[in-house]
């Protein structure tokens, strides 16, 4: 029942703020995650411009994860391996199946764009996000990044599709002695053996199979760039390689609390993951941020600053 409180009080709190592009955290049921969405619905309905509002999720569907970066374990969602469970059978055909039935889940309930899949190559042995992965091998994950969104979004976006984020450019693998990129001590991402480019194939295949979004990672890529500076403040991986050399022309969206500290009753709850420029003002990185290429915020509940 708390979840189901906090979800509708949340809802309604951003749709009145003018936000309608909603997170949600919530592992709640089917059922109570239909009834919200559909009331939400009807709420921005009776706004003055009568937007939907985009309802968006990480993935719900591995098993055995109650709660993790990777995943939200959702009782009564089809249950599947994680995506480093799936590398493992190297069969796109069965991605592409799961990528499928998961969409019609995720409509069925009012779900519509999908912060996943990861697009990342887990080079680094003891970074903790390789689950979410499809392993080291950069041809077999964009092989399987591509089935895994065509599997969500169909050959192009349309009634039934659910709109993929993918994540996180240009690859967060490779960070420094495998610590944690949401914490200062892991900020930084080396690339042993000069192997930048090869963390951009996956990628490249998401691109190719007309991925909606695009979320580049907090991480510096250290030493890569004219400045070492995070990705979402990159101007030379955002506008230089996604949208240049890549031709990328999608969605373009901060990873959560990139830009401002989260807070609750005044209260940060966590500090903000804006590495390489902690010293500007929260409106100097926005500024930064949006002339690097950005122009979607995750995690951003001032309408006023972003449309997240």
């Amino acid at each position: 029942m708390a979840g189901k409180n906090y979800i509708h009080f949340a809802g309604i709190i951003n749709v009145i703020r003018g936000i309608n592009h909603i997170y949600i955290y919530s592992p709640a049921p089917p059922k109570i995650l239909a009834t919200w969405s559909n009331n939400i619905q009807k709420l921005a309905e009776q706004t003055r411009l009568s937007l939907p509002v985009t309802v968006c999720t990480d993935p719900r569907h591995a098993v055995n994860k109650p709660y993790s970066l990777n995943n939200f374990n959702t009782q009564g969602f089809s249950q599947w391996p994680d995506p480093i469970g799936l590398a493992a059978t190297g069969d796109s055909a069965l991605v592409y199946k799961f990528g499928s039935i998961a969409a019609q889940e995720y409509r069925a309930v009012g779900i519509h764009m999908a912060y996943h899949p990861m697009a990342d190559i887990a080079t680094e042995p003891r970074w903790g996000r390789i689950a979410g992965t499809f392993g080291e091998d950069a041809h077999l994950a964009a092989k399987l990044t591509s089935a895994y969104i065509k599997g969500f979004q169909g050959d192009s976006l349309g009634p039934g599709s659910v709109a993929c984020m993918t994540k996180h450019f240009p690859g967060g693998g490779p960070q420094k002695e495998g610590w944690d990129v949401h914490y200062s001590n892991g900020k930084e991402q080396v690339y042993p053996g000069d192997n930048f480019d090869y963390h951009l194939i996956p990628f490249k295949a998401a691109i190719r199979a007309k991925t909606a979004a695009i979320m580049p990672y907090y991480g510096i890529p250290v030493d890569q760039t004219s400045e070492n500076v995070g990705m979402g403040f990159n101007k030379d991986i955002i506008t230089g390689i996604l949208s240049g050399q890549l031709n990328y022309d999608g969605i373009v969206c901060a990873d959560f609390i990139t830009i401002s500290p989260d807070e609750c009753n005044g209260k940060i709850v966590s500090y903000a993951k804006c590495w390489g420029v902690e010293d500007l003002s929260i409106e100097e990185r926005f500024l930064k941020a949006v002339e690097a290429g950005v122009y979607q915020f995750g995690g951003e509940k001032n309408p006023a600053r972003s449309s997240f």
